[in-house]
C-alpha cells in the first residue's frame, strides 16, 4: 500500500489497491512521501492527467437501516448501481484516474468494482481506498493528501451518489482560466457546480436543505454558503462585503450538486485545520468568509435545459430522480441504451415504458406510463404497475396494485396486495391482501403478514444492528455482522418462499432467531422496525422552523417518526405544501414599502401581500398573451414567461394558473352555446400547445392544467387567476369566490375539454388520476367535477390506458407469452 500498512476495513489504516489486471487486487509500490511514487501506473505528477477522487461513503444516514447492510453507491436507481452512474459521469469528463475512497463496508464497494465493467479499465484507471474509521469528507482529503497520490491540478471532487450529464470540460477550462489570471490567479482554490431549481416543490431539493448562496453578480464568487436549518438568518457581519463586491446576489434556487473542481490549496487548507469536517458546513462556509488569506471558492451554475445534475440525498430524491431516468432527462444514460452491462436488454416502448428479457404480464395485468420492468418480472392477472421502477425476477400478484414505489431484485408482491410510494430492497415478501403505507422502506428480507397495513413512512429490518453510534457517527455506512443478519423464515404462504430460503441458507441463520414485532409486520412477519441510535437522535429530531406545526400533526399520529425521515421520505404531501408556503410568503413585504408598491400598482389596487404579487404575476401574463396572437411567437412568450418566474420567485403551477384564463377566459364567457364553447376551447388550447408542454414538465403540472380549466369554468376570467393561485399557494377560502353565471357554457363543455387535453398528450393518465384522488382536498364546488359526463370521460380515459396497458397480454391467466404492447 501506499504508505503504511495494509487495511482490511476493520482499523484506520489507509491502502490504496488498483483494480488487478489479471483478475486480482494487488498492492501499488512506490517511493516518496507516503510511498506514493509512481508505482503499477500511478500517474506522474508531470503528466498532468486529470485526477478524481470519488467519495464512495456520504458520510450520512438518509439511507439507513438499508445502508447498514449494503453501501449507499452500491443500491440500485433505475435497476442501475449508483456508482455507475459517477464513474460513467467522470469516464466521459476525460478523468483519467479515480480514487473510489470508501469508509465502512469499503469491501463490498471493492468487491463489486473488481467483479464490473471498471475491473480492467484503463481510461480511467480505477483504484481503491479503504479507511474505515473515515466520518466526513474532510477526513478523506486528509488521508489522501498524506499519501500524496493527488498530482493533477485541478483535480475532480464528487459524492458517489451523484447522478449527471453534465459536460464537465466548460467547468474545468473556467477553473483553470481562473487560475492563471493575473488577479490573485492562484487564489481561486475551488469551483463548485450548481443545478437551478423551480420553486420550493421541485423534486430533486431536499427538504430539509435550507441552501442559501451569495455570489458577486459579475464573478461568481461564492461570498456566503449558509446549509445549516437550524439559522433562522443568513447574516452579514458588515458592510465591507458590499463594498468589495457592489453586485451580490443572494440565491435560494440553486442545489449543490457535490461536484467540485479543486486544486492543491484547498487540500492543503483542509490538512492543516483539523477542525473542518464537513466540507460544505466547515469548509466552505469558512473559507467564503475568510478575507486574511482571500482564497476564492467559485460557483459554476448550469443553464442547459439538457444539463442534469444532483445527488441522490435521501429517498425522497431517490424516487425523484428515478423519475426523472424513466422519463429521459439524463439522456444519453437511458435504460435502453443498457450501457452498464450486456447482460440487460431493456427495450424503449410507447409512454415511457421499459422492459427487460422475460417479462410476463398476464391477462388484464396493467402497465402504466413511466415504468420499468427488469428481467423476468411477472405480472399476475389483473395487476397494476403504476408509475414504478420493478427489478429483477419480482412478482406481482393477482389484483395487486403497486404504485410510485421502486421494487429491488426477487421481491414477491401478494394477491390484492398495495404497495404506494415505498422502496422494497431485495427478497421482501408482501403477503396476500396486505398495505405498504407511503414512505415505507422495507430492508432485505422483510415479510409483511398477509392481511396487515404498515405505518407510514415506517423503516423496517431484519437486522439487529440499529447503527453503532462509535464508529459510525456520521456515516450512511455500518458495520454488519453475520451474526446479527435475520433473513426471511421458510414456511411462508406465497412465493417469497424460494426467496427467503435462499437468503436464510446463505447466512446460516435459523427461523429462532429471526427479529419479529407483530405491531410492525404482522403476525407471522418478519421484521422490526429501524429507530435511530440514541446518540444519532439529537440530529434526527432537529425540525425545519416553516415545518414545526404540520410535523407536529404527523408525529401525534406517529411519535416515533423523527423530522429527517419524514422530510427525506417519499410521499411527504404535508411537508412538501408546506415547504411551499414558506416560498410563498416570500412576496409578503412586511416593510414600509408594500403600501407605496400597492398605490402605485393599479393592478394590486384593493389587494395586501400575496394576493398583490400575485396581481402583478396575471397582470403580466395576460398583457404577455394579449400581445401574442401568432403560434410563431410560442419561443418568445415561453422566453418572457422563463424571466418573469425566475423574477418573482414563482413555480411553473403559478404560470399555468395565471396563463389559461389568459388565453381561454374570452372564449369561456362569450361562448353562445356548449358546443360552440366546447370547439372554441380546445382550438384555443391547441393553438398554445407548445407553450403548454413546455409548462407542463411533470405530474403536478398536468393536474395544474386540468385545475385552472375547472376553475375558469367555475369563477370565470376575472376570479380564476386569483382563485387557481390561492389554490397552488393553500390559501383557498371558498366564500370569497362566486360562481360566474357568463361561464353556463364553459361548465357543459368541461368534459369534452378535458377528454382534449388527454388526447392531445399535455394530460397523463396518471395526472388525471391525481386530480381525480385529490380533488376533495381543494374544496372547490362539485359542479363541475361531479357531472355525470364528467365521471364518463374520467371512467373512459382510465379504462382506455388500462386496455392500452394490457394489450398483447395472452388471452388465458397464466399465459407465458411476454407483454407486447
Amino acid at each position: 500500500g501506499f504508505g503504511g500498512e495494509g487495511c482490511d476495513g476493520s482499523g484506520g489504516a489507509a491502502a490504496v489497491r488498483p483494480l488487478g489486471r489479471d483478475g486480482a487486487m494487488g498492492k501499488s509500490k512506490g517511493k516518496g512521501k507516503g510511498g506514493g511514487g509512481g508505482g503499477d501506473g500511478m500517474m506522474a505528477k508531470d503528466e498532468q492527467a486529470l485526477q478524481a477522487v470519488l467519495l464512495a461513503d456520504s458520510f450520512e444516514q438518509t439511507f439507513r437501516p438499508i445502508s447498514l447492510e449494503k453501501p449507499k453507491v452500491l443500491l440500485p436507481l433505475a435497476n442501475v448501481p449508483l456508482i455507475e452512474y459517477t464513474l460513467e459521469f467522470l469516464a466521459e469528463a476525460g478523468v483519467k484516474e479515480v480514487f473510489v475512497f470508501c469508509g465502512s463496508l469499503g469491501d463490498k464497494v471493492e468487491e463489486y468494482l473488481e467483479q464490473s465493467r471498471w475491473k480492467d479499465s484503463e481510461d480511467p484507471v480505477i483504484r481503491v481506498m479503504r479507511v474505515a474509521a473515515a466520518t466526513n469528507a474532510c477526513h478523506a482529503i486528509r488521508e489522501l493528501d498524506a499519501m500524496d497520490v493527488l498530482r493533477s491540478d485541478p483535480f475532480v471532487l464528487v459524492s458517489g451518489d451523484v447522478v449527471s450529464n453534465v459536460r464537465l470540460k466548460p467547468v474545468l477550462d473556467a477553473h483553470v482560466a481562473r487560475r492563471k489570471s493575473k488577479d490573485g490567479g492562484r487564489n481561486n482554490i475551488m469551483t463548485m457546480v450548481f443545478n437551478r431549481v423551480d420553486g420550493a416543490r421541485n423534486r430533486i431539493r431536499p427538504l430539509d436543505e435550507e441552501l442559501v448562496v451569495a455570489l458577486n453578480g459579475r464573478t461568481n464568487q461564492i461570498l456566503k454558503y449558509e446549509n445549516n436549518l437550524t439559522r433562522a438568518k443568513v447574516q452579514v457581519a458588515d458592510g465591507t462585503l458590499f463594498d468589495e463586491h457592489p453586485t451580490v446576489e443572494f440565491r435560494t434556487d440553486l442545489i449543490d450538486c457535490s461536484i467540485d473542481i479543486c486544486s492543491q490549496e484547498m487540500v492543503n487548507l483542509i490538512a492543516e485545520n483539523y477542525d473542518y469536517m464537513d466540507l460544505r458546513s466547515d469548509f466552505v462556509r469558512n473559507e467564503v468568509q475568510n478575507r486574511e488569506l482571500d482564497y476564492r471558492i467559485h460557483a459554476h451554475v448550469l443553464t442547459s435545459p439538457s444539463d442534469y445534475a444532483c445527488r441522490v440525498r435521501d429517498l425522497r430524491t431517490y424516487a425523484a430522480i428515478s423519475r426523472d431516468v424513466v422519463r429521459r432527462w439524463l439522456y444519453p444514460l437511458v435504460p435502453d441504451a443498457n450501457w452498464v452491462t450486456e447482460a440487460t436488454s431493456y427495450s424503449f416502448e410507447r409512454g415511457f415504458r421499459y422492459r427487460d428479457e422475460g417479462v410476463r404480464v398476464e391477462r388484464n395485468g396493467v402497465i402504466s406510463e413511466g415504468t420499468m420492468l427488469g428481467a423476468g418480472v411477472v405480472v399476475e392477472s389483473g395487476a397494476q404497475v403504476i408509475n414504478s421502477v420493478v427489478g429483477p425476477h419480482c412478482v406481482i400478484g393477482k389484483g395487486a396494485v403497486v404504485r410510485n414505489s421502486y421494487l429491488w431484485a426477487g421481491v414477491v408482491v401478494g394477491a390484492n396486495a398495495k404497495v404506494t410510494e415505498a422502496l422494497l430492497c431485495d427478497g421482501v415478501v408482501i403477503g396476500n391482501g396486505a398495505e405498504v403505507s407511503r414512505g415505507g422502506v422495507l430492508s432485505f428480507g422483510v415479510e409483511i403478514a398477509p392481511g396487515f397495513t404498515t405505518t407510514p413512512f415506517a423503516r423496517l429490518t431484519t437486522s439487529r444492528d440499529q447503527g453503532d453510534a462509535e464508529e459510525d457517527d456520521d456515516s450512511d455506512f455500518g458495520d454488519f455482522s453475520d451474526d446479527d443478519q435475520a433473513e426471511v423464515p421458510s414456511g411462508s404462504a406465497n412465493k417469497g418462499d424460494a426467496v427467503g430460503n435462499r437468503l436464510r441458507i446463505a447466512s446460516g441463520t435459523s427461523e429462532a432467531t429471526l427479529p419479529r414485532d407483530d405491531s410492525q409486520v404482522g403476525p407471522g412477519g418478519v421484521g422490526i422496525r429501524w429507530l435511530p441510535v440514541a446518540s444519532q437522535l439529537g440530529r434526527m429530531l432537529a425540525t425545519s422552523a416553516w415545518a414545526k406545526d404540520t410535523f407536529e400533526v404527523m408525529s401525534e399520529e406517529d411519535p416515533e417518526l423523527s423530522f429527517a425521515q419524514a422530510s427525506g421520505a417519499m410521499g411527504s404531501i404535508e411537508l412538501e405544501k408546506a415547504r411551499a408556503d414558506v416560498y410563498h410568503a416570500f412576496g409578503e413585504l412586511s416593510l414600509e414599502e408594500e403600501d407605496e408598491v400597492e398605490a402605485e400598482d393599479d393592478a394590486g389596487a384593493g389587494r395586501s401581500g400575496r394576493q398583490a404579487d400575485d396581481a402583478r404575476l396575471l397582470q403580466f401574463v395576460v398583457e404577455l398573451a394579449q400581445g401574442s396572437g401568432a403560434e410563431n411567437e410560442q419561443d418568445r412568450v415561453m422566453l418572457e414567461l422563463n424571466g418573469q418566474k425566475f423574477a418573482m420567485n414563482r413555480s411553473f403551477e403559478d404560470l399555468i394558473y395565471a396563463l389559461v384564463p389568459s388565453i381561454l377566459g374570452e372564449v369561456a364567457e362569450t361562448a353562445v352555446s356548449a358546443e360552440a364553447a366546447k370547439i372554441k376551447l380546445c382550438a384555443q388550447l391547441d393553438k398554445w400547445t407548445s407553450t403548454l408542454e413546455r409548462l407542463c414538465l411533470d405530474q403536478p403540472q398536468e393536474v395544474a392544467l386540468v385545475t385552472a380549466v375547472e376553475v375558469l369554468a367555475l369563477y370565470g376570467q376575472k376570479e380564476a387567476g386569483f382563485a387557481g393561485l390561492a389554490l397552488h399557494a393553500r390559501t383557498f377560502e371558498p366564500s370569497q369566490h362566486e360562481i360566474s353565471q357568463l361561464t353556463d357554457y364553459a361548465r357543459a363543455a368541461f368534459p369534452f375539454v378535458l377528454s382534449h387535453l388527454c388526447i392531445k398528450g399535455l394530460v397523463s393518465t396518471e395526472a388525471l388520476q391525481q386530480w381525480v384522488d385529490t380533488h376533495a382536498s381543494l374544496q372547490l364546488p362539485s359542479t363541475v367535477f361531479a357531472s355525470p359526463v364528467t365521471t364518463l370521460v374520467i371512467q373512459q380515459m382510465l379504462e382506455d390506458e388500462e386496455d392500452s396497458g394490457s394489450e398483447g397480454s395472452g388471452s388465458e391467466e397464466g399465459s407465458e407469452e411476454e407483454y407486447d404492447e
